[in-house]
């Protein structure tokens, strides 16, 4: 089993972006929270999500799904450059 949710991360998180408009992988990121396969891989779904938004100056919804990400699992990686952006714009 978690050699399929390292996968699906592997397609919605790094193979995908660039491929799908960024809308629709939102849309598939949402889908990915939903089934609830652990809180650490919620938050890194939700945290991809806050990275599109942030690259499409959605500040306020960057911020949220950050946010959201970091409720479901408080030491998510990755999260400095993020936090940073955000504060900057």
């Amino acid at each position: 089993f978690r050699e399929v949710v390292d996968r699906l991360r592997m397609l919605s998180c790094f193979e995908m972006p660039g491929n799908v408009e960024n809308d629709r992988l939102v849309c598939y990121l949402h889908e990915l929270v939903e089934f609830d396969f652990s809180p650490k891989d919620s938050a890194f779904f939700l945290k991809k999500i806050a990275e599109i938004y942030a690259e499409d100056d959605a500040i306020d919804k960057a911020t949220f799904y950050l946010n959201e990400g970091l409720k479901r699992h408080s030491k998510l990686p990755g999260i400095k450059k993020l936090r940073e952006k955000l504060i900057v714009r």
